[in-house]
């Protein structure tokens, strides 16, 4: 879509008088200068000399191909106080950071999120009150909730999409960061043993040995955390048989009545996201607590994400011995091949052809 040039400068005019880090920022050609050697450049945004906006993408790689250590954001003010330090690291838990990053969406300069942070409405997690402090991933998705007024975040759409991204890693970021900082309460020292072992392999190797960090099993998607998932599943069918179910769900955007009518679902993953969570619970209870296709003994079940970014389910079930499939009619009663009948199934009919 073309954006007239009286339109940019507005929002450059409106960035300039209520921005607070306008003054301290390079829009212009000397930014690519100043990153010209940089290997670790996500995105830059710059105007030309004709107000014209202009948009260019790097790779950020490291060259072992592991995550970096740490996550900072690299600032060149126009003016550094020390010329031979022409730029200033900010961290990625910054509460600054968001202002700084996406100025179009946080224009009056907000401050985010910071540590030990409190709102008077909030009771505690779960109503516990040891636990007032308001978490990253609350204030970010509070950010995100849909209310009467504009909500420039929900109106950004790609935008919104990328620093929906940039807020994941800063969660996973703080996270992180707490595990590595909070060692000796994870009761590390049991794994003194396997810290000898990088020892001594480091030294036979003849390099220096790094921090070492023991993530917990509890961290999501960490490949402890997918094997101990995996051996518990593994575990469930040895105690209670093969599954007898295989039961595939796939979210529908195009069925989702969740955004506004102005509003279409790829621009609100989030949102499709939750109401497939809401349905995919809905089914879940049909299926093991009223057994609609029999009384269920164990289940598991996997949430992955298409290529699409539509989210489905894998589903597998354990029936008790009186309800297992035994015969082709029986089969025949919870599954079709075809589609209904308008007249014998209105109801199904029309859920499967809309």
């Amino acid at each position: 879509m073309y954006d007239p040039p009286h339109l940019l400068k507005s929002v450059r005019n409106n960035l300039k008088n209520h921005g607070i880090y306008y003054e301290d920022t390079s829009i212009g050609n000397t930014s690519r200068t100043a990153f010209a050697n940089w290997k670790h450049i996500e995105e830059l945004y710059e105007m030309d000399s004709k107000d014209v906006l202009s948009h260019s993408v790097a790779a950020a790689l490291n060259l072992d191909g592991e995550p970096p250590f740490e996550r900072d954001f690299r600032v060149y003010p126009l003016n550094p106080e020390i010329p031979q330090q022409p730029f200033i690291n900010i961290n990625i838990l910054s509460p600054n950071l968001d202002t700084m990053a996406y100025p179009i969406l946080f224009p009056y300069g907000e401050t985010g999120w910071q540590p030990n942070w409190r709102c008077e409405s909030y009771q505690g997690a779960q109503g516990n009150q040891s636990r007032v402090n308001v978490t990253m991933l609350q204030y970010k998705s509070a950010l995100t909730a849909v209310r009467d007024d504009f909500n420039p975040l929900i109106s950004a759409g790609k935008l919104m999409q990328q620093w929906s991204i940039y807020s994941y890693l800063k969660v996973e970021e703080n996270n992180l960061n707490f595990i590595r900082t909070h060692q000796q309460q994870l009761q590390t020292e049991l794994y003194q043993g396997l810290a000898d072992h990088f020892e001594n392999a480091a030294q036979n190797a003849v390099v220096k040995a790094g921090i070492q960090v023991i993530l917990p099993s509890s961290f999501e998607g960490s490949p402890r955390n997918m094997r101990e998932r995996c051996a518990d599943a593994i575990s469930i069918f040895g105690k209670y048989g093969a599954p007898d179910l295989f039961i595939t769900v796939t979210a529908n955007s195009y069925g989702q009545k969740c955004v506004r009518p102005s509003k279409h679902t790829t621009e609100h993953p989030d949102l499709l996201v939750r109401v497939f969570n809401l349905k995919f619970q809905s089914l879940m209870d049909d299926l093991t607590v009223h057994g609609v296709l029999g009384k269920s003994i164990a289940h598991v079940y996997t949430v992955e994400f298409q290529k699409s970014g539509l989210p489905h389910a894998h589903i597998l079930i354990v029936l008790r011995a009186d309800d297992k499939f035994s015969t082709s009619e029986h089969i025949d009663q919870f599954v079709r091949a075809e589609i209904p009948s308008s007249i014998e199934n209105p109801r199904l009919y029309e859920i499967l052809t809309n």
